[in-house]
């Protein structure tokens, strides 16, 4: 039902039933808004009360070898998968024994019909040591988590098991918490993880009793480089990428870290991205365009001149192709990791976005290639944003317009940061706009100032207020 139609409302009472509309949205919005931010946290505070249960140091088991599985622990979970083989007639053999059986058969004369089923078997069991322990390396690597800045607002499950695998106190032998190696379907394997405890007063526990992880799993995480226990991108190292390879700094220089360290020339792009209008209206500093910067030269007289003011607009479209490319980490169809995208999302941009207030006209170009934008209200449009910018929960596709926020913030946190750069007193003599004059207005051209007096035009300049 509709608070606007107007066969049920009054004329004298349309601006308060509007109202009424308006605060439903609202409260919708909000809801939607809360629920999200709430199974977030829930899974942010298990994740630290299993964190907390786990800080007393443990060697995580690696090294896995051909012969060795592991400590005693993890040994006996070995044996006890190679002790219980299910037969497809019932029984319960051991692998060895299994295999046994199947070569008798196969050397049956003349050879059985089912010789290429019992065949494949063979390999399987023949292979089954090999196979196991691939799928424990590749479990211990996906499930160490030392050094890393994990996601906390992630899977609370894979966490709780990281701590079980690496057999952290409280959680390894002799705690209410195990795990169980199984064969899974399609002759993969499966591990098992159960249990729960009382940590800090809070339960933990996984969310439907166990969780299972299944090596084939395993191995496609590996293969395309994912990870159960995201870490956070560092957004230093994403947006040091974006601009080196937007090459907005020309003959800038970076290190492995992608951190600048020789810096770049932006006078030979300036054109582009200045801000447009003239330098002087009437005879006087067009502020709009440029901004006045001012220093002191060796003899102590002060001088100034104008810069060019960066555009930032220009300069996004500037950046945008390489912007773009970088984003297709995150939110490519085929080859993005949304995994990581949710990590980011919530734990670097979300926060900040929530109170960085967006004009309805950028929500909208934000929204541009939804069509249905168009005939919304502003009011509309901008519960959609609310919604948006909620936090992403686990196990749920981010929606359209989450991925077109996201991609929104991705772009202005990098051309901000590039812009504040390009701002700066150290870019102001590649900005340059005028002259240099003194207050007494004599003229005094940059390319004429001594090599100190060029020092320190990037070391002391100021804006003027």
């Amino acid at each position: 039902m509709s608070y606007e139609s107007p066969k049920y409302i009054n004329q004298s009472q349309a601006d308060l039933f509007q109202n009424l509309q308006s605060t439903i949205n609202t409260a919708v919005t909000e809801s939607k808004k809360a629920i999200a931010a709430e199974k977030v946290a829930a899974d942010a505070l298990m994740n630290e009360n299993i964190m907390k249960a786990g800080n007393a140091s443990a060697a995580v088991i690696k090294d896995i070898d051909d012969t060795n599985y592991g400590d005693e622990f993890r040994t006996t979970k070995v044996d006890s998968y190679f002790d219980n083989y299910e037969t497809s007639d019932g029984r319960t053999v051991t692998y060895a024994e299994r295999a046994k059986e199947l070569t008798m058969e196969m050397n049956q004369k003349p050879r059985p019909e089912n010789y290429g089923d019992l065949q494949a078997e063979l390999n399987f069991i023949n292979s089954s040591p090999q196979t196991l322990k691939t799928s424990l390396d590749n479990l211990t690597s996906q499930f160490d988590f030392e050094g890393r800045d994990i996601d906390l607002t992630g899977n609370s499950d894979a966490l709780l098991a990281a701590y079980i695998v690496q057999g952290k106190p409280g959680f390894g032998k002799n705690s209410n918490f195990d795990y169980k190696i199984r064969r899974g379907p399609n002759n993969s394997v499966e591990y098992v993880f159960s249990g729960s405890g009382t940590v800090n007063g809070k339960e933990v526990s996984f969310k439907d009793g166990e969780y299972v992880v299944n090596s084939n799993t395993l191995q496609d995480y590996e293969d395309n480089d994912k990870e159960f226990l995201v870490e956070i991108p560092n957004e230093t190292e994403i947006i040091n990428t974006v601009v080196k390879d937007s090459d907005i700094f020309k003959g800038a220089e970076y290190n492995d870290k992608g951190e600048m360290t020789t810096p770049g020339d932006i006078s030979l792009l300036i054109n582009d991205i200045k801000m447009d209008g003239e330098v002087y209206i009437d005879d006087e500093i067009n502020t709009d365009a440029v901004t006045v910067m001012k220093f002191k030269g060796e003899d102590g007289t002060e001088y100034k001149y104008p810069t060019f003011n960066v555009d930032k607009k220009k300069l996004r479209n500037k950046m945008q192709t390489a912007i773009d490319i970088n984003l297709k980490r995150f939110l490519d169809p085929t080859t993005g990791n949304v995994d990581e995208a949710k990590a980011y999302w919530n734990n670097r941009l979300a926060a900040r976005t929530a109170t960085e207030p967006y004009d309805i006209d950028i929500i909208r170009e934000s929204f541009g290639a939804f069509p249905e934008v168009a005939g919304m209200s502003d009011d509309e449009v901008r519960q959609k944003w609310e919604e948006a910018i909620a936090p992403w929960e686990n196990g749920v596709e981010p929606t359209p317009y989450q991925l077109a926020a996201f991609h929104r913030v991705y772009t202005d946190r990098t051309v901000n940061e590039v812009y504040d750069k390009m701002m700066s007193p150290a870019y102001a003599r590649q900005r340059i706009a005028g002259d240099v004059v003194d207050e007494a207005g004599n003229i005094k051209t940059l390319n004429k100032l001594s090599k100190d007096q060029a020092a320190k035009v990037q070391g002391i300049l100021t804006i003027e207020k």
